[in-house]
């Protein structure tokens, strides 16, 4: 936690070329835009590269306190980045296979859209919306059925217009694409009611997942240790014969 506190990624905003971010040491302040993309996945980290070098002088220009990008932490950071994007001025989610799935990617839609902060979605070519079920099935069974308020902030995220970032396409429609997401960063103080949804209470999915497992786990354990052994019950069988037996 101390390297976290003490350390972070912001954009120099004395370097504008897209082809390369200069990137320095710097602790978290309030009001930044920070971007979260898939852990450990080498195509979201690769597509953060290109954007952030192309948005850069647009970030600088209307946010002075820089971008913040989770995955150059590392590790588990996901009570730390929820503290950092109560006080952000927007999130950017890079989306991609997997995103669904990922604990950290949903904790900082939920934790951001709960804050009140714009968030935008920007989807790669292998990424697939969610149906239904994803709402219906997966959600609860992951984190519970008591749960709407997840929902409705994650119903609310993806109905956000989302931008393509296609990122096998030509150099002239990344940059369409890029400056596309750079018109939708607000300038600072203006992002107040961002997401038409009330500020809403803290909510630690991490928690609600393991909350929901102890129930099953539980469970599992309490059947195994009713269920009688083949041995035990072959021997009653056979003190039950006998005593008929001495009985005749």
């Amino acid at each position: 936690l101390s390297d976290i506190e003490n350390g972070g990624i912001l954009i120099d905003s004395k370097s504008t070329s897209s082809k390369s971010t200069k990137s320095v040491a710097t602790p978290f302040r309030s009001d930044m835009v920070i971007v979260s993309s898939l852990p450990n996945d080498d195509e979201s980290l690769a597509s953060i590269g290109i954007l952030v070098g192309k948005i850069q002088s647009a970030v600088v220009e209307k946010v002075p306190e820089g971008l913040l990008v989770l995955s150059d932490y590392g590790g588990d950071i996901i009570q730390e980045a929820s503290h950092w994007l109560s006080t952000a001025h927007m999130l950017i989610v890079v989306l991609a296979e997997g995103s669904l799935q990922s604990l950290e990617q949903l904790q900082a839609i939920v934790t951001a859209m709960g804050s009140d902060i714009p968030c935008v979605p920007v989807s790669l070519p292998n990424f697939r919306f969610p149906v239904s079920q994803f709402f219906q099935e997966e959600l609860p069974s992951r984190f519970g059925v008591e749960v709407p308020e997840v929902e409705l902030r994650l119903q609310q995220f993806f109905k956000t217009i989302s931008i393509a970032f296609t990122t096998f396409a030509s150099e002239q429609v990344l940059n369409v694409q890029a400056e596309a997401l750079a018109h939708r960063i607000p300038k600072r103080g203006a992002r107040q009611g961002a997401n038409h949804l009330p500020k809403g209470k803290v909510i630690d999915l991490a928690q609600l997942e393991e909350a929901q497992r102890a129930p099953s786990h539980w469970l599992s354990q309490q059947q195994q240790q009713q269920q009688p052994s083949p041995r035990n019950t072959s021997k009653e069988i056979e003190g039950n014969d006998t005593a008929v037996r001495a009985a005749i």
